[in-house]
């Protein structure tokens, strides 16, 4: 079953992840991610391994999409400026990894994905502000994700991959929200429907 049609200025309501969560029917055309949202993502929320976000269209309680977050290292000699002193302890990074990242197949390309992954960015910022990370990071599935993600910042490191690893610096995190630095121009379309939602409630 489809999500109902909505507005790319239609309100987003985050949440985090319950039991009473409806997950069969969720479908992002991916059947991994699917697949671990209906039926490992509870457990792994409610033992603290993965925190889980859900994002739901106004006024409706199943999932239009959702988030994972957990904490993550990555290996130091995948930078691209493997000489360079960044001050870790050892020869790994921190970061807060994005596990999956989805929406409903029929929400997709409407600019929901994207206010989402705001949403994210805006939570390891916060994170940020109480405990030590280098980046954000995750894994790209393929191609028009990768672009997706370069999009708004993201950069590939470490070996060449079908499935590349990307990164998105917390210093540029800090930035974005706190706005010394504007969000990239592919995101003006879901700020300005951001907005829109806000000024709506």
């Amino acid at each position: 079953m489809d999500q109902p049609p909505a507005p790319s200025s239609t309100k987003l309501e985050f949440r985090a992840l319950t039991p009473d969560c409806d997950r069969k029917a969720f479908s992002c055309g991916k059947p991994e991610i699917d697949g671990w949202f209906r039926e490992k993502s509870l457990k792994k929320h409610e033992k603290y391994l993965y925190r889980v976000t859900t994002a739901h269209l106004a006024g409706n309680s199943s999932p239009a999409g959702y988030y994972a977050l957990t904490v993550a290292r990555g290996d130091r000699d995948h930078l691209k400026n493997e000489a360079k002193n960044y001050g870790f302890d050892g020869d790994f990074f921190p970061s807060v990894h994005l596990h999956y990242l989805a929406m409903f197949s029929n929400l997709q390309r409407q600019g929901f994905g994207s206010r989402v992954l705001m949403h994210a960015i805006e939570r390891v910022y916060k994170i940020s502000r109480y405990a030590g990370a280098y980046t954000m990071t995750l894994v790209s599935l393929d191609e028009k994700s990768t672009a997706f993600y370069q999009s708004l910042g993201f950069e590939t490191y470490g070996p060449a991959s079908q499935h590349p690893l990307m990164l998105l610096p917390i210093q540029s995190i800090v930035d974005l929200v706190e706005g010394t630095r504007p969000w990239p121009r592919a995101l003006a379309p879901m700020l300005a429907a951001a907005d829109a939602a806000k000024a709506a409630s």
